[in-house]
This record gives structure tokens, C-alpha cells and sequence, in this order.
């Protein structure tokens, strides 16, 4: 991803870096996933998993709404009750991915997203806690 401020300067920027990874560094540039979008012109675009865009405030990256929904359902496999074991190691797990995945989407704007994963993991502490007591 390279940035610049005006349309010109995008398609300048992609010619010559082009140019440079193709005859410099001998890399090959897939020319139908290269171009330039303007973040001003459109309401978002995803890269990598982010959605980059433009608000009120300023440009934005945020998770894309894919991104944070493959996340819940692997949060949710990896804590299902099916795998018939106890809240700890399923806890581990979890840890482990969260851990992961935060680090690369850490630079995005996810306090609202990351509120209510906190809620729901809460939910399934309390309600693993509830179903393992002897009655």
C-alpha cells in the first residue's frame, strides 16, 4: 500500500514503484490486483483485512466486518462445548489466538468490537462455571 495526496501522484507513485520491484529487485507485479483508490472518494476499502476509509474526523482503519466475523466463529469453536473438556484448557486456547490475531489488528479502532468479545467470553466463564458445579 503507498499513500499520497492526489490522484496524479497515486498513479505516478505506482508506475515508478513498479517499475523499480519489476526491473530492480526482479519481482513480479500482478497488475490486476495493483491500482490506486482514492480513501476520499469511496466510503471504505479493505487491505489485508483492515477497512481503510474516510469519516468525519479524518481516515479511519478499523477491522473489516469479515475479519472481525471470522474471529468470533473461531472463538466460538475453540470455546464449544463439544469438545468435552474442562474451561481451562479451552481458555488457553483462546488466549493463545486472541493474543495473535490483537497483535496483528492491533493498529485498527476495535474498543466497541473488543468490549463485547470481552462480554462474551465473560458469559462463558460464568456459564461453564454454572454447568460444572455438582448439584
Amino acid at each position: 500500500m503507498l499513500l499520497a495526496k492526489s490522484k496524479r501522484a497515486s498513479e505516478r507513485l505506482l508506475k515508478s514503484s513498479t517499475k523499480y520491484l519489476e526491473e530492480k529487485l526482479k519481482l513480479t507485479v500482478n497488475r490486476e490486483k495493483s491500482r490506486t483508490v482514492s480513501v476520499f472518494a469511496i466510503r471504505n476499502f479493505k487491505f489485508l483485512g483492515f477497512a481503510l476509509g474516510r469519516n468525519g474526523k479524518g481516515i479511519y482503519v478499523r477491522v473489516h466486518p469479515k475479519s472481525w466475523k471470522k474471529f468470533k466463529s473461531r472463538l466460538k469453536e475453540l470455546s464449544s462445548r463439544k469438545r468435552c473438556q474442562s474451561i481451562k484448557p479451552s481458555l488457553e486456547k483462546i488466549k493463545v489466538y486472541a493474543r495473535g490475531w490483537l497483535n496483528y489488528y492491533g493498529i485498527a479502532s476495535m474498543k466497541n468490537n473488543i468490549d463485547d468479545i470481552n462480554g462474551w467470553l465473560y458469559h462463558l466463564i460464568q456459564s461453564h462455571g454454572r454447568s460444572s458445579r455438582p448439584s
